[in-house]
């Protein structure tokens, strides 16, 4: 799942290429001897850096629309512009966060289950993240820099909108950039 720069553009996927794969038959294993004073701790091979949150961050349990998540702050919303997630495409939920430019403080926070499109609306002019976790994997993400202006226009005010939009990426790289735990 990522932005896809092209995502307004008709798009013809390639022939799949067949791949061959060598089978080669695998050496006997040789016994080894277990160590008889310290006993030998099992390393999972496929431990994951994420981690899927069973819970919203106030303890309760995801809703099944999109929303903002109950009792979390509503900062930043004396403007006219708006970021908007779209998953309408995706294969996963999100929760999606919008924070200030260098990602330390949240203003926003809203949960986005797949095939739905939520808009953090009424956004104050400035710079900011928006940061999401992909539910499936527990995954996060951020992306760059967001630039939100408000132009007075005579009796009028320009907004800026800006709109990220979710869909698994096939043979693509995303990007933006991977976050720890820590950091979303």
């Amino acid at each position: 799942m990522g932005y896809d720069r092209d995502a307004g553009k008709a798009f013809v996927p390639a022939e799949p290429v067949p791949v061959a794969q060598t089978w080669v038959k695998p050496a006997p294993a040789a016994p080894v001897e277990e160590p008889v004073a310290s006993p030998a701790k099992p390393v999972d091979a496929v431990t994951s850096e994420c981690e899927v949150p069973a819970l919203d961050p106030m303890g309760a349990p995801w809703p099944e629309k999109a929303g903002y998540v109950k009792d979390m702050p509503l900062l930043k919303d004396n403007g006219w512009s708006q970021i908007t997630v779209d998953n309408s495409a995706g294969e996963s939920a999100v929760y999606a966060k919008v924070t200030d430019a260098v990602g330390r403080r949240a203003f926003r926070h809203a949960f986005v289950p797949a095939g739905a499109v939520f808009t953090f609306a009424k956004m104050d002019p400035g710079l900011y993240l928006l940061k999401y976790k992909m539910m499936s994997t527990g995954c996060a993400f951020a992306s760059g820099r967001i630039l939100l202006e408000e132009t007075p226009m005579g009796s009028q005010i320009k907004s800026s909108a800006y709109k990220l939009t979710l869909r698994k990426l096939q043979n693509r790289s995303v990007p933006f950039a991977r976050l720890k735990d820590d950091q979303f």
